[in-house]
Parts: structure tokens; sequence; C-alpha cells
């Protein structure tokens, strides 16, 4: 009797750990096309998020994936455009990561766990985001296996979403801020949360009316990242992008290069060098150090008048300020290039111009051994720039500086008429420029004795009140002279 009975009990196959969604039910051709729309979709998202962190729509670098700063997520809050200047962009980034956070999961959810491959992909190499992806295979593994399938998806996808919150808690902080700024870094991040969360629950409200259809996900997608291009482009502006990755942070009188830097070390190491003393023994130089060093002092000196070193001089890294010469006017060619109809064109030109101007003071060489830059007096190599910054900005403040500058140029030819009406209307200008910051002065130290003293708008010229001062000394100078 026993034995009838199980042999008339049906032998059932054991379930898969891992579980396949609702949506793979439906027509296959069907699913694939929507699936890939989501890869598209998401993949443009990636694509986006590069390009407000770095400018360029894709930077991966193969050689830098152990870098510790692909684990800092905290930095991508106050690089480029920094959410302490333009809070705007904590929405911005709380979509984005959103996005990035939360889709892959809901792919894995829906579909299957081999489905989200290819978004978790995207995050590692298109978004630059490798460590994140970890979290996000972590989820979408997790949110996949029978165990983690619970009657309501979307309590599932919350609790899925541990490794994104670790990650995010752990590495979203910035670095080297104070502390309640270190704290305000992670509002892009809850915000991230909270709008994963909400896609999660209305993709999976809505499916759970439709019997989960494909179609859903990329669709929501694509509407939560058109809103975050808007959002960005209105309350920010893709030139203000750029002017922070190529002008802003390239001031040329905060490079370290054009500061003031001893050249003794470098020339004790190129006095004892075998090879230099074997190359200027061919020369006739003086054999005796103290002859020797004068000697060569009064050669760096010729050369550098012509914006070089010696071939035989033994330069630290500090003084080949030539290069990093090179590499800022390249930095600011690509803003002017690209947008020459901003409203930050001013400062480019500004920043340009003095850059242009920086020369060696050789009379630093011999007499303290130190190379020292100096930019005070108008040189014909940067007179162009100054005189389109005066034509096409005349009402901007850096055009004072190019007031005075073609003033200057215009008196050593004699023009002093000229010059002196040049330089009257840039006193009367500074004085209105003057009385402005002053105010804005003080409701910026207002505003900081608050909690949100750290959210400062982004400064809207690179004339401060001490440069100000300091160019109406020359421009009373000046004027006195002629």
């Amino acid at each position: 009797m026993d034995n009838k009975q199980t042999e008339k009990t049906p032998k059932t196959a054991a379930k898969s750990f891992m579980t396949v969604g609702p949506t793979l039910h439906y027509s296959h051709k069907n699913v694939q096309r929507c699936w890939l729309l989501a890869v598209l979709a998401f993949a443009v998202s990636c694509l986006f998020w590069s390009k407000i962190q770095t400018g360029s729509f894709w930077t991966f670098d193969f050689a830098a994936v152990t870098s510790p700063k692909l684990w800092r997520l905290g930095q991508a809050a106050i690089t480029g455009v920094s959410i302490f200047e333009y809070p705007w962009q904590i929405l911005v980034l709380g979509m984005l990561m959103g996005i990035l956070g939360i889709v892959p999961v809901l792919i894995s959810q829906l579909m299957s766990s081999r489905y989200s491959l290819p978004f978790i992909l995207a995050v590692a190499f298109l978004a630059n985001l490798p460590a994140f992806a970890i979290s996000l295979l972590l989820s979408c593994v997790a949110v996949a296996c029978r165990p983690l399938r619970f009657r309501s998806r979307f309590i599932a996808i919350a609790l899925c979403t541990a490794p994104q919150l670790a990650f995010w808690g752990y590495f979203g902080g910035a670095i080297g801020v104070e502390p309640i700024k270190w704290g305000f870094s992670f509002t892009p991040w809850i915000c991230a949360w909270l709008v994963g969360l909400a896609i999660a629950g209305l993709v999976l409200g809505i499916g759970h009316f439709t019997r989960y259809r494909p179609g859903l996900v990329w669709m929501f997608t694509s509407l939560v990242l058109l809103t975050t291009v808007v959002v960005f482009e209105v309350k920010i502006g893709f030139d203000e992008l750029d002017y922070q990755l190529y002008v802003a942070k390239n001031n040329p009188e905060q490079v370290s290069e054009f500061h003031d830097h001893s050249i003794t070390e470098a020339l004790d190491k190129t006095i004892t060098n075998p090879a230099v003393i074997k190359y200027l023994a061919g020369f006739f130089y003086p054999a005796e150090p103290i002859p020797l060093r004068a000697e060569l002092k009064r050669e760096i000196q010729i050369q550098l008048s012509q914006d070089r070193w010696p071939s035989w001089f033994v330069a630290t890294d500090e003084l080949k300020y030539q290069a990093k010469r090179q590499w800022l006017f390249e930095q600011y060619d690509l803003f002017i290039s690209r947008r020459a109809k901003s409203r930050r064109m001013p400062i480019a030109l500004y920043y340009k111009a003095l850059l242009r101007e920086y020369s060696p003071d050789v009379k630093a060489i011999e007499q303290k051994e130190e190379l020292h830059f100096y930019s005070d007096y108008p040189y014909e190599r940067s007179r162009e720039i100054w005189y389109q910054l005066y034509r096409d900005f005349g009402g901007s403040p850096e055009s004072l500086e190019a007031r005075w500058r073609i003033a200057k140029h215009w008196a050593g030819q004699g023009k002093f008429e000229q010059a002196d009406k040049l330089l009257a209307q840039a006193q009367t200008m500074i004085g209105e420029r003057s009385q402005t910051k002053a105010q804005r002065h003080i409701d910026t130290k207002t505003q900081s004795d608050t909690l949100f003293g750290p959210f400062r708008p982004p400064a809207d010229s690179a004339m401060t009140a001490f440069k100000l001062a300091e160019l109406q000394r020359k421009l009373n100078q000046l004027r006195s002279l002629i």
C-alpha cells in the first residue's frame, strides 16, 4: 500500500536559486527591443555623468582602475560644478545617480540578473565608476535570488539597495573640506536614494496593473534623464561647466609654477653634474666654482629673457613653467572657442592676457637666485587680447585692467588725451564696482553666519576687492603722470 502511494506522488524539480522575472513571460522580440532601449537610455545617462564631471563624454582610463580617486565618490560633489556654488547640482547629481543606482536592479528583478550585466559594465566603463559598479553587481545578484523574492517587489528592491547605500555612506563624503561641508557633500547621494526609490515605485506600481509588460524601465529612465538635462542646462548651463573646468580652476595667479621659486638647488646640481662640467669645459667657462656660478647665472638671465632655460641647466619640475604655460593657453582656448558668447568670456580673456604678460624677472636670478615673474608691464604680445577684452566686453570688471594697460601703451606713444579719457572712464567704473562689492560682502557675511553659510554663488568676476584697490592706485598714478 505504501509503495503504491509513493508511486502516485509526483516528483517536482528543485527550484533554482536564481529566479526569472515576470517581464520575460512576454514576447521575446518585444522584451529584447525594450531592453535595448533601456540599455541605450542608461548608457546616455552614464555618458552624461562623465560629461558633467570631466567635460568629456568618455574618459575611462584602464591604467587608473585601481586609483583611490575612483572610489571617492564625494569629490564628484565639489569638483567641476561644485554643489556649494551651484546648489541645483545636488538635484542633478541625485537624479543621475538615482538612475545609475536603481535601473540595473530593476532590470535584474523584472527580467534576470544576466540582463543587468550591460548596465553594470556601462557604469564601470562609461560613467567611470568601477567601484560603484561592484556594489551594483551585489544588488543585482541579491534581488534575483529566490530568498529575496518577497511578495512586495518594492520592499525587495529597497532592501537590495543596501550595497549602494553602504557605498554612498562610506565613500560619498568629500575629502579636505570643513566638517559642515563634509556633511552637505552627502546630500546628492541622499537625493539619489530617494530618486531611485521613486523610479522603482513608479515602475513597479504601474507594472502591477499592466502585469509588468516591458517598456516601463526605459520610459522612466529616459524621462528622468531628460529632466536632469533640462534642469542642468536651465539652472547651471554647459557654458558654466566649461568655465569651471577650463578657466576658473586655472587662474594663473594661483598656479604654483608661476610663484617664486629658488633656483639655488637646481644650480648646485648643475654645477656638480659631471656631464654638465664636461660640456661647459669645451666653452671656456671658469673652472673655479664662484666665477663659474656667476657666469652661469648671466647665461641663465640671457636665456630666460627669451623665455627658455639653457640646455645645460638641470631644471627641477617646479621650474618648468613653459609646459604649464602652454597647457593653460590650451585650456583657455578650449573655452574661448566653444563659448564665445558666454558671460564668462571676459574672465577667460583676462587670464589669457595676464598669463601672456608673465615674464621672468632676470634681475632676481642674479640678486636672489630666484625665479620670479612680473606682469605689470604691458607687452606687445598681449596687446591684442587686451584690446579684444576692451572692445567686446567693455562693461565687464576685467575691462578695467584692459583700459589701464591700453592707456599706458597710448601714453607711451604720446596719445595723452586718449589715454587720460580712458583712465577717467576706468576710475568712474571702479567707484561703482567697489560699492557693489562692498554691499555683496555685507550680504555674504550675513549669510555665512547661518546653517547654509557654505553655499555661496561663484564669483562673477576675477577682479577682487584687493585687485580693484590696487588698480585704482595704478590709475591715479598714471593719470598724475599724464
